[in-house]
């Protein structure tokens, strides 16, 4: 976990929340993508 968070900003994910999606809990992790940023 804490290597993925190091590597998370020099790998610039696609996605702007991407780093947010995934520390988001599983319940938030079963809606869609797009509506984690709502």
């Amino acid at each position: 976990m804490k290597g993925m968070r190091q590597s998370s900003p020099r790998r610039k994910p696609l996605a702007p929340g991407a780093c947010i999606c995934s520390s988001v809990p599983p319940r938030e992790a079963r809606k869609p993508y797009w509506q984690r940023f709502l």
